[in-house]
């Protein structure tokens, strides 16, 4: 059934009002330029807010305008970027960067100039347009349809693509009513981070609970629905640790992969293929006591095993070994496993 003209008039006055009332003080927020709404929104994709907030933190701190970020070298952003995950988006990061340094500095203030920027989608690109720009777009997170699912009753799949111009939809209809979109979209969003909880939510203290369908239903557990995720893919990676008087061989990656222009150690096998690994170091390294980690993506469970090596490994990609100072690791971005296997080393 459509929702009544007047029940998107009490959803939207009662975000907007919460919102005023519970407004909390984030740096973007005190100075919601383009620039510092794009930066927050990228860093904090995937990434909780008491996660990210250093990061957002050091890179307004380093880059207080997108002129230094595009002038930066992308090994620092990578540097900067480290133990955040997901490094395409510090990659588009950069890119975006140079794109609107290019133009003056100056963000589009319109959404579908925005999605044209590299690492920018709907979500970012509506954030981005309805806060800095106080246009009318709408915006839809996994927080935004949690709320929007268990308010009007919405079954289907939030984790479903076909389902999300349904939402967008939705968001868009309650947004061309509000007052302020900014408020409106914020409110939205924190109602679902810090209320309307995946589990457990406060509906005690929502503002929307006398007209939600699944608070009168009993349905918080149930709604909103999920499709079952698919399987992770197991993915054995080996690796060697070779220190030559404090002189460590270490290799940077590709840009077609997990992990994309971030270093390494050298790479001996990377396989889907458990038993190739095995029978690897049944062969090749059987004496050897391993670094063991396993490290888990959207995607891959990643397998790592690294092994110290007394001489450098005879492997085809030899010749992008760059040789470095044991306390210059520092200087170079690398991914969370070798971080831990550097902790661990130094103790």
């Amino acid at each position: 059934m459509t929702p009544s003209f007047e029940t998107f008039q009490f959803f939207v006055y009662q975000v907007e009002n919460w919102y005023k009332t519970h407004y909390r003080p984030l740096p973007w927020r005190e100075e919601p330029s383009p620039y510092h709404i794009w930066l927050a929104e990228i860093i904090f994709q995937q990434t909780r807010i008491e996660q990210g907030m250093g990061y957002y933190v050091r890179f307004v701190e380093k880059y207080p305008n997108i002129q230094l970020l595009a002038s930066a070298p992308e090994d620092e952003i990578l540097r900067m970027w480290q133990g955040l995950g997901y490094y395409s988006r510090a990659l588009n990061l950069h890119k975006t960067a140079k794109i609107i340094a290019n133009k003056g500095g100056n963000f589009p203030n319109n959404v579908e100039e925005l999605k044209k920027l590299p690492g920018i989608g709907p979500y970012t690109a509506g954030a981005i347009a309805s806060i800095a720009f106080g246009k009318r777009s709408p915006l839809v997170d996994g927080n935004v349809q949690r709320v929007l699912s268990r308010f009007f009753g919405i079954d289907a799949p939030v984790n479903d693509s076909k389902s999300l111009a349904h939402f967008y939809t939705l968001a868009d209809q309650l947004v061309k009513i509000c007052e302020n979109p900014s408020y409106f979209n914020q409110g939205l969003m924190d109602l679902g981070s810090l209320i309307c909880k995946p589990s457990k939510p406060k509906c005690i203290e929502c503002p929307l609970a006398s007209m939600c369908y699944a608070e009168a239903r009993q349905l918080t557990d149930v709604l909103p629905v999920r499709k079952s995720a698919p399987k992770k893919t197991n993915r054995y990676m080996l690796y060697g640790f070779y220190d030559n008087n404090g002189i460590i061989a270490v290799q940077k990656r590709g840009a077609n992969d997990i992990w994309k222009n971030l270093y390494q150690l050298p790479l001996l096998l990377d396989t889907f293929d458990e038993k190739i690994a095995m029978d690897f170091v049944n062969t090749h390294l059987k004496k050897l006591n391993p670094f063991n980690i396993k490290h888990i993506l959207s995607h891959q469970v990643l397998h790592i095993r690294i092994f110290t090596l007394q001489k450098l490994p005879l492997i085809e990609e030899s010749d992008t070994f760059i040789f470095m100072p044991k306390d210059e690791l520092s200087d170079l971005g690398f991914p969370v496993p070798f971080q831990k296997f550097f902790s661990k080393i130094s103790e």
